[in-house]
């Protein structure tokens, strides 16, 4: 081959990787210039071998065939002609054999889904299919299953305060005001979890929620004392935690900051050993067993349970120069509810706890999974089903769907509110 047929070959092989290269994009360029090359680099009897026999495929009667893209790379397959190679379009713009419609990519998470981060507070909001739940994660508003993890990195969050929860009562603060001014509760929780936040778990402030415990007992036999209870929900799944928070955590202040953080019973007759002022009588020891059980109730809770301490259900005796308290935290029996939680508190003669036993009887009825998100189901069947397990639950379902109500497209958001106004006409 002399110098013009080398340069005519360049030329061919110039104009082909151009062409491969506009069609096919970045894909494109990679394939051809990988042919490119190939073909530089093979012996000029090789390539008439494969010249002829593509020839000799495309003579075939009622048949075409191309040559094979290179492995991996993003060539599309074409076949010289008598005119000069003239290279078919990509896969991306090649019809589907079955559908004859373009093959499109696979599509990247929709523009039109916000993300907010506002102290801590991870929230999104979907168009028809998608949502973001609480803890960053897009799901699937009909099926709630998870498509893509989506989590806001901790440095992008803003540092956690009383924001991340619900305000404080008007109750609660003229408390606070009274027994500690110079310091705010609300955020001294907020941080503590900040602190215990694992980086590799998904954040636990957006699900967090907080209240005050203002209970008559609690201010009687803890004076200068506030309580809270943080809870996170344990429906429809409970979120893994950061040890030593748990499901439910009391925490009592007092003037200065945290002096207790409580999980259980051992927890419990600790604070009272440490921090109870020592019981005179009985009306005292009935006082000390009632802040027990709501206290206790707190712990066991799961967030749909209902609890009442009846009068008749306190005990107070007296055995030598000991008191002996005994009574029960009765479930509401609704929704398949019941049980309760028995306490024995035995106060030595001079007046400080000296044991205590709790037994918790709790049998759980219908609880929260996935009901909400099946209100718009195509089958009327299982719409009915989601409907009447709502109502079944009526209010003490609040905090699950208005979690739930965050996540989802406007149209089940709609069907939320329905359910809901229906729980309320119905007194349920």
């Amino acid at each position: 081959m002399n110098n013009s047929q080398h340069t005519e070959a360049g030329r061919k092989r110039l104009r082909t990787f151009l062409r491969n290269a506009l069609l096919g994009g970045l894909g494109g360029l990679s394939g051809a210039l990988f042919w490119t090359l190939s073909h530089q680099a093979a012996p000029s009897s090789l390539k008439k071998e494969k010249t002829g026999s593509t020839s000799s495929r495309q003579s075939a009667p009622g048949k075409t065939q191309s040559r094979s893209a290179q492995p991996g790379s993003g060539a599309e397959p074409h076949s010289p002609t008598s005119g000069g190679s003239t290279p078919e379009p990509p896969a991306s713009r090649k019809g589907n054999p079955s559908t004859n419609s373009p093959i499109l990519p696979k599509p990247s998470l929709p523009a039109t889904i916000n993300q907010s981060v506002d102290e801590g507070n991870e929230s999104g909001t979907g168009q028809a299919s998608t949502g973001i739940s609480s803890t960053g994660v897009v799901q699937s508003v009909e099926s709630g299953t998870v498509e893509l993890d989506r989590r806001i990195k901790p440095s992008q969050k803003a540092p956690p305060s009383a924001a991340n929860f619900q305000p404080a009562t008007a109750e609660e603060e003229a408390l606070r005001k009274q027994i500690c001014p110079s310091i705010s509760p609300r955020s001294s929780i907020a941080q503590l979890i900040a602190r215990r936040q694992n980086p590799d778990m998904p954040s636990m402030l957006p699900r967090a929620n907080l209240s005050c415990i203002q209970d008559a007992s609690l201010l009687q036999r803890f004076p200068g004392h506030m309580f809270y209870v943080l809870r996170f929900p344990q429906w429809p799944l409970a979120m893994p935690l950061s040890p030593p928070l748990a499901d439910n955590n009391i925490f009592v202040f007092d003037s200065k900051d945290i002096e207790e953080h409580i999980t259980d019973s051992s927890g419990l007759k600790a604070l009272f050993q440490r921090q109870m002022p020592a019981v005179a009588d009985e009306k005292a020891a009935a006082q000390a067993l009632v802040a027990w059980l709501r206290l206790a109730q707190e712990l066991a809770q799961d967030g749909m349970y209902h609890f009442s301490i009846p009068q008749s259900s306190i005990d107070v005796k007296a055995n030598g120069n000991e008191f002996v308290a005994t009574g029960k935290a009765l479930v509401d029996q609704h929704g398949g509810d019941t049980g309760d939680i028995t306490a024995t508190l035995v106060f030595s003669a001079g007046g400080k706890l000296k044991s205590a036993r709790q037994s918790n009887n709790l049998q759980a009825g219908m609880r929260p999974i996935c009901q909400s998100t099946r209100l718009l189901d195509l089958d009327p069947l299982v719409r009915r089903m989601a409907e009447q397990d709502l109502l079944i639950m009526g209010q003490r379902a609040k905090p699950y769907l208005e979690e739930q109500r965050k996540k989802v497209s406007p149209e089940l958001q709609k069907a939320i509110d329905r359910i809901w106004q229906r729980i309320l006409k119905e007194k349920r």
